[in-house]
């Protein structure tokens, strides 16, 4: 690749000698050698540590950092990074940025970035001219973007993946590589969590106009969103804590935000995806990918209450938060009467055809409720764990087909349901 700007090329080269020359003759005159330990985790089943082994290696992340103040403030340097601020890339770059034409804003944004790519490839202090050209392109690549690229990750605790990764739509669920395990989950607020510990991440790569902020409320939303999408595809509790942001490009700045709904899924049976879910799962996600940032539908609170519900740890609230998920969908503001019988049977019209299969739903329902109104009430119940496995069944089947129908709604999803029972209608997925 042709270089574009030969003399941003020769002070770089010039500015990153001198640099690491200056943080080794630091590191010598202190007599130490900045080094960390990383724990090696060999996983088993759903990401279980089977084994720790700890590995001691230089820690350049820390010393080429921790030298960068002095270094700039250095007159040799000066001279050098003024050379660099003159050339129009560079205040280009950071007028993007919107920081100050300093020396210091030069040596955070683009010098010190660069210098950690070169001491992580030299596996060293020792400047290489080789490893320097093979990296200057992307310099220059860098400085005329006008977009950067950026990873939102999202470890998932509880999922055990059959395969490397899986891709649906925007997203990518795969295994963690060893340093993110350490990161996400060995290191951080996450692993402490110790409930359904897994090496599973799901990733959702975007691009930003530089300066932007990388994660908007929008992709926060898509991400839950498909998180409820994994709970809507089987049984079984996914959950997560955090939402790790990571620069793909050049540079940027790696923070995480604690997810505002805080999804810790329970000790259980761990939940297992394969690439034959994939078509199932796209197409849900086709499905609500354009409602999300959008005026939410009329099965919103369903839908909440009931990704609530699969990460209950007491089978007692999940049996609650799924009534009032079924209560959202099929219960009418104002109504009076038998509760029990009127939704039991509107569920069994909404998620089956079949009569007999219909019976046979409206009375597993009615007996779920009677155990949700023994546990509201102080009451015990032997079936607690059995109705909250059949509500679970039946507030998935009935999201599901919400989802795919075109209900605009509540009234006239109630209205058609209603409209079947009274044997005018035998089909309510596709009202008129």
């Amino acid at each position: 690749m042709a270089i574009r700007n030969e003399t941003l090329h020769d002070c770089m080269a010039e500015l990153l000698q001198r640099y690491f020359r200056f943080v080794q003759k630091r590191m010598d005159d202190d007599h130490t050698m900045p080094r960390r330990r990383l724990p090696k985790m060999d996983l088993g089943e759903a990401g279980a540590v089977r084994r720790v082994e700890i590995v001691d290696e230089l820690d350049w992340g820390s010393a080429i950092p921790a030298s960068l103040h002095d270094f700039v403030k250095d007159r040799e340097s000066d001279v050098l990074i003024q050379g660099a601020l003159a050339q129009p890339e560079i205040c280009r770059v950071l007028e993007q940025l919107k920081v100050a034409l300093v020396p210091m804003a030069f040596g955070y944004n683009i010098l010190q970035p660069m210098a950690l790519k070169l001491a992580y490839a030299q596996r060293g202090l020792e400047f290489s001219e080789a490893i320097f050209e093979s990296k200057y392109p992307e310099l220059e690549q860098y400085l005329s973007a006008d977009m950067d690229p950026y990873s939102l990750s999202v470890p998932l605790a509880n999922v055990v993946l059959a395969a490397d990764h899986l891709t649906v739509g925007p997203f990518t669920v795969r295994k963690m590589t060893g340093d993110e395990f350490r990161m996400f989950v060995f290191d951080g607020s996450f692993g402490a969590q110790s409930l359904g510990l897994s090496d599973c991440l799901l990733e959702l790569r975007v691009r930003v106009p530089r300066g932007g902020p990388p994660l908007s409320s929008s992709d926060r939303d898509r991400l839950w969103w498909f998180v409820a999408c994994l709970k809507l595809l089987k049984p079984g509790s996914v959950g997560y804590d955090q939402i790790h942001v990571r620069p793909m490009g050049w540079t940027g700045i790696s923070f995480a935000e604690g997810s505002v709904l805080r999804l810790v899924s329970p000790l259980g049976k761990a939940y297992s995806l394969s690439g034959d879910d994939v078509p199932e799962l796209d197409e849900l996600w086709r499905h609500v990918e354009p409602l999300v940032g959008e005026h939410p539908p009329f099965w919103y609170l369903g839908l909440h209450r009931f990704s609530d519900a699969v990460n209950r740890v007491r089978t007692e609230d999940r049996l609650i938060d799924l009534w009032v998920a079924c209560e959202s969908l099929f219960g009418r503001q104002g109504e009076s009467g038998e509760n029990m019988y009127r939704l039991s049977l509107r569920i069994a019209h909404l998620i089956e055809e079949d009569p007999v299969k219909r019976a046979e739903v409206r009375e597993r329902a009615k007996r779920a409720y009677r155990s949700r109104n023994s546990v509201v009430h102080g009451g015990s119940d032997k079936r607690v764990a059995e109705s909250g496995r059949d509500m679970e069944e039946f507030t998935r089947r009935a999201l599901r087909k919400l989802i795919a129908s075109q209900y605009t709604t509540h009234d006239v999803l109630i209205d058609e349901i209603e409209r079947s029972i009274l044997g005018g209608r035998t089909d309510p997925e596709s009202p008129p």
